[in-house]
């Protein structure tokens, strides 16, 4: 009888110690996980904004100068979103925040320069997370010399 209460206890510590090992092990891996899902959806939220204003702009680029379109649009996080020329290429920039204090930029090539808010010479603009933008005017404009595609977030 002494034996089986014995070999009971053993049993019970040694799920206990099989128990606790896992977790060490398991529960990590767990974690890096969902902060690894966490950043594609940014990343792939964030790209797929960027696509439908570079595919909005791609239409009033092929009309002319005055055309304008509205679309809807989502910030999945906090955005700067800048209009940079690279080697003679036009491009929507942001960074995306990701978890550890790192950040991925993401480039979308556009055809013609790009302006913000109305004004010909703002080349960025801050957008708020998890907010739509249902009027968000995309309009060629022309100012006395320079003419860009501007990008209206309302």
């Amino acid at each position: 009888m002494k034996n089986k209460g014995q070999i009971a206890s053993e049993y019970i510590l040694l799920i206990a110690i099989t128990l606790i090992i896992l977790s060490t092990i398991i529960l990590p891996l767990y974690q890096e996980t969902i902060s690894t899902t966490e950043d594609i959806r940014r990343i792939t939220e964030t790209k797929n904004t960027l696509q439908t204003l570079e595919n909005t702009i791609n239409i009033i680029y092929s009309q002319e100068v005055g055309s304008k379109q509205t679309i809807a649009t989502y910030s999945p996080t906090d955005l700067t979103l800048k209009y940079e020329k690279i080697n003679n290429t036009h491009y929507i920039t942001t960074e995306v925040p990701l978890t550890k204090n790192t950040t991925k930029k993401i480039y979308n090539k556009v055809p013609y320069p790009i302006s913000f808010n109305g004004n010909s010479n703002h080349y960025y603009t801050n957008l708020k997370e998890n907010k739509w933008y249902y009027n968000t005017k995309i309009e060629w404009i022309k100012n006395n010399e320079t003419s860009s595609i501007n990008i209206n977030f309302k």
